[in-house]
C-alpha cells in the first residue's frame, strides 16, 4: 500500500528559540538538534546533541517525543535520524511523529532514506535546496503490514551494523595512509622538508561547475553534485552518478575528463 507521510503521523517543522533571550540557553536541559548532529550516509540514533536549550525555552521550541523521525530539508537534503530521547530541533529539519499503529519508526527511517536521491531533485534550487513542509508531507512510501515492517527493519539494521564496522576499518586505514604520507613527505602545510611549491594554476586549469535548473524532459546527463562527494573518492564509472534532465547538453567546459580533480568550494 502506498501512503503519504501526512497519513501516518504528525508532521512538524523545527524552529529556534530566540538567541537574544539568554534564559533560553542558560542550561543544558533539552537536546537541540541541528543537521550537523545527523550523519550524512547512515541512520543516526540521537541520544545527545552539540547544542542544548534550557527548560525555560520548552514552550518556545518544537519538542519531539522519543522515536520520532527527523529529516533534513534545507541545505543538505535527506539526512535521517531517530531521537531516542525527547529533543527540540531547528527549522532546517522536518520531523514526523509516527502513528505506531500504522508505521514503526525503524521502518520509516529506511523508507525515507531510500527516497533521498529523488527528494534531492525535488528540492533543487539555485542557491539553497529546500524541501518545504507541504512537499515533505506529500512524500509517498510503500507501507506493508507492521509484521513485514519489523522484518524489513531488522534486515536493514543488520546491514547497518556491518557497514558501521567496515567504516571503522576504512577509517583506521585512512589514518595509516595519512601517517605514512607525513613520514615520507612531511607536513604539507609546515613543509619542513623544504619542497618546492606551486600554485594550482601553475599545475593546470581551474573552473567552476555550472548552475542549472532541472527540466521535466530533455537531455539526460550524469551529474556530480555536492551530496555525491561522501560516496566517491575515485569515480571509476561515471554512469553510476545520478542523472539530471537539462534542456540542452552542457558546453565542453563543464564536462569532466578522465583524471580531473574535483573539490567542494
Amino acid at each position: 500500500m502506498i501512503v503519504k507521510l501526512r497519513d501516518i503521523g504528525t508532521i512538524v517543522t523545527g524552529n529556534t528559540p530566540k538567541t537574544s533571550e539568554k534564559e533560553n540557553y542558560i542550561s543544558k536541559d533539552i537536546p537541540f538538534v541541528k543537521p550537523s548532529d545527523i550523519s550524512d550516509d547512515e541512520i543516526t540514533y540521537l541520544t545527545e546533541s552539540e547544542f542544548y536549550i534550557s527548560e525555560y525555552a520548552r514552550s518556545k521550541a518544537r519538542i519531539l517525543p522519543p522515536n520520532s523521525v527527523l529529516f533534513t530539508c534545507i541545505g543538505i537534503i535527506g539526512k535521517v535520524a531517530i531521537n531516542e530521547n525527547e529533543c527540540a530541533f531547528n527549522q532546517q529539519i522536518n520531523a514526523i511523529i509516527p502513528n505506531t499503529e500504522k508505521c514503526i519508526p525503524e521502518y520509516l527511517v529506511y523508507a525515507l532514506q531510500m527516497k533521498k536521491t529523488q527528494l534531492q531533485k525535488i528540492a533543487n534550487a539555485p542557491v539553497v535546496p529546500i524541501l518545504n513542509k507541504t512537499q515533505f508531507s506529500d512524500i509517498e512510501i510503500d507501507l506493508p503490514p507492521i509484521e513485514k515492517q519489523l522484518e524489513i527493519a531488522n534486515i536493514f539494521n543488520k546491514i547497518g551494523r556491518l557497514t558501521f564496522y567496515r567504516k571503522q576499518q576504512l577509517s583506521k586505514l585512512d589514518e595509516l595512509v595519512k601517517s605514512r604520507f607525513i613520514e615520507m613527505f612531511g607536513n604539507p602545510v609546515a613543509n619542513e622538508k623544504g619542497w618546492d611549491t606551486k600554485s594550482l594554476l601553475e599545475l593546470g586549469s581551474c573552473k567552476n561547475g555550472m548552475n542549472f535548473h532541472y527540466e521535466d524532459k530533455g537531455v539526460e546527463v550524469n551529474c556530480l553534485g555536492v551530496g555525491d562527494f561522501k560516496d566517491y573518492s575515485v569515480i571509476v564509472d561515471t554512469t553510476l552518478l545520478p542523472t539530471v534532465s537539462l534542456n540542452e547538453m552542457p558546453s565542453k567546459e563543464y564536462m569532466l575528463k578522465d583524471d580531473d580533480i574535483v573539490f567542494v568550494r
